[in-house]
């Protein structure tokens, strides 16, 4: 709704993140601010899910190796998939909404 005019025509203030946070209303949108951050976070501690599962497995010997090497990679890329799409269809969601929110507003 940041986006959009009051009933004056004159363009509305977006919030700050922490009044959008705590925004008991929900007229702020506070998913498109994180979205970004919150996807780099989780790709990290994927990452570095992904190095120790290589390596603890590397050095249990046997199988575990090839699952190492082929296995993390594999469930890694398509953690990755699921995650990313998850965000998009989030962020597509959220545009929607705006979006039928400026069409129902100018009407």
């Amino acid at each position: 709704m940041s986006d959009s005019a009051d009933m004056t025509g004159a363009p509305t203030q977006q919030k700050g993140f922490f009044a959008a946070l705590f925004d008991l209303k929900f007229e702020e949108w506070v998913t498109l601010r994180v979205a970004g951050v919150l996807y780099v976070i989780i790709l990290a501690l994927l990452g570095i899910f992904g190095v120790v599962a290589f390596f603890s497995l590397l050095f249990e010997g046997g199988i575990s190796i090839l699952f190492a090497l082929v296995g993390v990679p594999l469930g890694l890329f398509i953690a990755v998939l699921l995650i990313r799409l998850s965000f998009e269809a989030t962020v597509a969601l959220i545009a929607v909404a705006r979006n039928t929110e400026s069409l129902k507003d100018k009407s």
